[in-house]
């Protein structure tokens, strides 16, 4: 009988370890009253990840800054529940608090993979009493230090 040798079971599949957010401001910094909520959802609809925010009595994102914000991760995500998944942000706003934002999404893998997917939004549509909500692809992609990917994620 021939000697077919040990074999090693299949290592587990990467999974998202810590997800994070990044605004990048225009003209105009985002109030203390407004609220935020940013989900990250499958291309199933499956909520991913998630931030929310009523309020932000203890900051505002100041104008031509960054504000940088850790979602919650929702069960294991895998980069397969990524592949084809979307953004949605819903803003409920007081006054004048324009979205002109960049926004960059910060993806740390268990394997040490950083990743990143960005998009320009010029103001986040009209202001209703019920908050604006928008959707985008997530397009990801490797993350390097020449732009505000991953290697910049404040937390280790």
């Amino acid at each position: 009988m021939p000697d077919i040798g040990r074999v090693e079971p299949p290592s587990p599949p990467d999974r998202l370890e810590h997800l994070e957010i990044l605004f990048e401001q225009g003209d105009d910094g985002k109030d203390r009253d407004t609220s935020v909520l940013v989900e990250l959802l499958g291309r199933d609809n499956r909520l991913l990840a998630t931030y929310y925010h009523a309020q932000f009595p203890d900051h505002e994102y100041p104008s031509y800054g960054y504000a940088y914000e850790t979602l919650e991760i929702q069960g294991t995500v895998t980069p397969n529940d990524t592949s084809g998944s979307h953004l949605r942000i819903k803003i409920v706003r007081n006054g004048n608090d324009h979205w002109d934002v960049t926004w960059h999404l910060l993806f740390r893998w268990a394997s040490g993979s950083l990743l990143h997917s960005s998009r320009v939004v010029t103001e986040l549509g009209s202001r209703t009493p019920q908050g604006d909500e928008f959707s985008w692809p997530v397009n990801i992609q490797p993350d390097t230090a020449s732009d505000h990917g991953a290697a910049n994620c404040r937390s280790a």
